[in-house]
């Protein structure tokens, strides 16, 4: 009995962790779009077991749009999608999508997440 509940833990615990996706290594950066006229800069992120990019540079002192696909079907943590520093939470449908506009930016970090903390990414505001 003690090993089948031992097996029983293990298997939940392997599949929480699979639903939750891989962890918070960055990827390489993808530069957001300046709109044509310069006023607006966008991106679009993909949920699907992770956030991809994960890692974004965009410029400082221009609002960005960051528009979040969903195309996994599995739960998932990843579709809570937060960003503190613009004051947002939505959890996206399965494909559905959400956007939310972050006001311009100093030069700086802002971290984007799932509401467990184990999916994440960020914005990286900078000239260069």
């Amino acid at each position: 009995m003690r090993k089948i509940v031992l097996t029983m833990t293990l298997l939940m615990a392997t599949a929480f962790f699979a639903a939750c996706g891989g962890g918070a290594e960055y990827g390489k950066p993808v530069a957001a779009e300046l709109s044509e006229d310069g006023a607006t800069q966008r991106v679009t992120v993909t949920i699907d077991r992770g956030y991809y990019p994960n890692n974004i540079q965009a410029r400082p002192g221009i609002p960005l749009e960051i528009t979040f696909m969903r195309n996994e079907k599995q739960p998932s943590c990843a579709a809570d999608v937060q960003v503190p520093a613009a004051d947002f939470h939505q959890t996206v449908a399965e494909d559905g999508q959400v956007s939310v506009t972050i006001p311009p930016q100093p030069e700086g970090e802002i971290p984007f997440h799932c509401s467990m903390h184990h999916m994440k990414g960020r914005i990286v505001f900078s000239e260069s």
